[in-house]
């Protein structure tokens, strides 16, 4: 949500940071997803899209901006995650 609405950098990090302390997956990996096809992401981004809470958002939350943000926010978890090197290994 955070890279769909398109916060900072700082706040997303900020959260990538407790997520990591707390033990929570950053990527699609961590989550058990490797090699996410683009029918799987359609799909999942489908899904997502067509559920009536996620137009309570006062953001664009179609089916292309949700898969946009879903692999965005993947590179931006394996980015953090490479950044801080071995301290969360």
């Amino acid at each position: 949500q955070l890279v769909l609405a398109g916060e900072s950098s700082q706040v997303t990090n900020e959260i990538l940071d407790l997520f990591v302390k707390l033990g929570l997956p950053v990527t699609l990996e961590e989550l058990g997803i490797r090699n996410i096809t683009e029918e799987q992401l359609k799909l999942t981004a489908g899904i997502a899209a067509s559920d009536p809470c996620i137009h309570n958002l006062p953001l664009r939350a179609d089916e292309e901006a949700i898969a946009g943000a879903v692999l965005l926010a993947d590179e931006l978890g394996r980015q953090y995650k490479t950044a801080a090197g071995s301290r969360f290994k």
